[in-house]
């Protein structure tokens, strides 16, 4: 260790020793008269001209560290203990106490310095007690964005700094600190970020707004817009450029308050979600395109946001044609929403040329074989809303000709119920007789003419239903029909006797014929039988003879006409042996020849 020693001619010499590593003043002390200084074992001795010895010996650190805390030396204490490399907590008692030493001298700069120091070990609250004063704020900032950066920061510690940076912002001379704070780049400062943003949401929102945004908060961003700003179209813009998953999403959590809202940007988003989405902010030209893959569409599933609707019937229906022009294959509850919000829709409509405009298009999708609705739920709905052609085209197709009928007549509409009983009665007869008690049981003048006119009931039994039911009908009221059917049927009767009558006569007339064929020889008067024999004849004459039955005399029973020359004849009827007409045939059974 180096020495430096003076000499003093009146009061001895003086000695000082010196720390040149940590550039201090080891020990400073005058003696006598110094014949010489030995530096032997880790130590020195001094002689001096008394011959007297004096040994110096280094003190241990913790010795030398109290010593200097005594002397307030706090920065030389911690030199050397750096430089003896120290435990860290030590090093770190030792901030805490400069720290302390330098709050005392108002020195609260420094004292955050050294406070910094202990982040990680020192309790923070130690340290923010002492900076809880609105004059201190800013060293109190200092300390809690150290201690963000180094990770030790809890959320009452980010809620603080955020509360710090607010009045900073609103004290004079201090603006942006929160604004900076929040453009720091990632890793500058470890905070929990929705903390943050709670605690900006309550003093800065459009900080708040700003912090969601660049660490990609989507629920918060969303959450601060609609509630906070009440920006929907904003919203909407957003989620259209988040990726499928993330806006698929986000339109079922708040589907239902952007289409009460924005209904119009709504179903467009919701439109694009459910066909083929891409992001607003998508390039043209995708990465599997460009790779040389297909394009993979993306849609999301209709039925999940088909409730969005509810209170907005023109909507859900705008959403669905859209769907099915796109040529989505839709299931059973889909088409059964569109029909039902159809039927609102068309009963909501006061102009009759809109109303039978929809009700054209409703009845074209009941009627469409590729729409997979359900048709006893569809029933339901036409009755809910009085739709008409649907309840009856529904009976129709699933052949409930009854309901039909019945349908008709719960309407009072007599034309009607004629009309089904005509186009189905065929199919199902029993119509007739259901439309006949039906009407004699709610009108109570049941018209006779129709029954007349169509004639298809016997008179007991229209009787037996008048008489059952609840129609005000005496015997003079149907004394007219009763009259009329036994003239009828009388009419009836006497025209049946009077051709069973001609018949029986032709009957007879026909046996007397034949009888007198069988018996004797009839005498065929020409004048009388020409024509009809001729024409009897002509109609089994085959067509190969009729020319030679023209070029001769057709006629045999006239004066001028040759017996030799036979009309059916050939020149090889000769030689046909079952030729009757031949002279020697004498084989063939007499009693097939009528002429004979």
């Amino acid at each position: 260790m180096p020495n430096e020693v003076e000499t003093n001619a009146t009061q001895g010499d003086l000695i000082t020793v010196l720390d040149i590593h940590n550039k201090f003043i080891v020990f400073s002390a005058s003696m006598p008269k110094i014949k010489a200084i030995l530096s032997e074992w880790g130590a020195f001795y001094i002689l001096d001209q008394d011959n007297n010895m004096y040994h110096l010996d280094e003190k241990d650190l913790q010795s030398k560290l109290s010593l200097l805390f005594k002397k307030n030396l706090y920065d030389v204490a911690i030199r050397i203990a750096k430089s003896q490399q120290y435990d860290s907590d030590g090093l770190v008692n030792i901030f805490k106490q400069y720290g302390d030493h330098l709050c005392d001298k108002g020195d609260f700069s420094g004292a955050i310095e050294q406070y910094i120091k202990t982040i990680g070990k020192l309790e923070p609250s130690y340290v923010i007690r002492k900076f809880l004063d609105s004059q201190h704020i800013e060293k109190l900032t200092m300390y809690l964005q150290a201690l963000h950066k180094q990770g030790h920061a809890t959320e009452d510690h980010t809620t603080l700094l955020l509360n710090c940076y607010t009045k900073l912002n609103n004290s004079v001379g201090q603006t942006d600190s929160l604004k900076e704070f929040i453009l720091m780049k990632e890793g500058d400062l470890n905070y929990d970020i929705d903390i943050a943003i709670k605690v900006c949401r309550q003093g800065s929102p459009a900080e708040a707004l700003m912090l969601a945004k660049k660490h990609e908060k989507h629920d918060w961003y969303i959450k601060l817009q609609i509630e906070d700003h009440q920006k929907y179209s904003d919203v909407i813009d957003y989620i259209a450029n988040l990726n499928f998953e993330d806006a698929e999403h986000y339109m079922k959590i708040y589907g239902n308050i952007l289409v009460e809202n924005v209904p119009y940007e709504s179903t467009q988003l919701l439109k694009k979600l459910c066909t083929n989405y891409k992001p607003n902010n998508a390039p043209l030209i995708s990465e599997d395109m460009i790779s040389g893959n297909f394009d993979v569409i993306l849609r999301a599933d209709p039925e999940d946001y088909i409730h969005l609707f509810l209170n907005n019937s023109e909507r859900l229906v705008e959403f669905l044609e859209h769907l099915i022009s796109e040529g989505c294959v839709l299931s059973t509850p889909v088409y059964n929403t569109l029909l039902e919000h159809y039927l609102h829709v068309w009963s909501n409509l006061e102009n009759i040329a809109d109303k039978n405009k929809l009700a054209q298009k409703t009845l074209k999708l009941l009627q469409n074989p590729d729409v997979k609705y359900d048709k006893s739920q569809a029933l339901v709905v036409c009755h809910m809303h009085s739709f008409r052609e649907g309840i009856l085209y529904l009976y129709e197709e699933q052949k409930l000709y009854q309901q039909i009928l019945r349908y008709h007549i719960s309407k009072n509409d007599a034309n009607s119920v004629l009309a089904c009983c005509r186009r189905f009665g065929h199919q199902e007869p029993t119509l007739w007789v259901q439309a006949l008690w039906s009407c004699v049981r709610n009108t109570k003048h049941p018209s006779m003419d129709l029954l007349n006119e169509e004639k298809l009931f016997s008179p007991q039994l229209v009787i037996d239903a008048i008489g059952s039911g609840n129609a005000e009908v005496s015997l003079g009221h149907i004394r007219s029909y009763i009259t009329n059917e036994l003239r009828q049927e009388q009419k009836k009767t006497k025209e049946v006797s009077e051709l069973t009558s001609n018949y029986r006569k032709d009957t007879d007339k026909l046996k007397q014929h034949l009888e007198t064929l069988k018996s004797g020889v009839t005498v065929i008067q020409g004048s009388r039988y020409s024509s009809s024999l001729e024409a009897n004849m002509t109609r089994f004459i085959p067509k190969s003879y009729e020319q030679k039955v023209s070029a001769a005399s057709s006629n045999p029973f006239e004066d001028d006409y040759d017996e030799s020359k036979n009309p059916f004849g050939d020149d090889n009827d000769d030689l046909d042996t079952n030729n009757p007409f031949r002279e020697d045939y004498n084989d063939c059974d007499k009693n097939l020849n009528p002429f004979s």
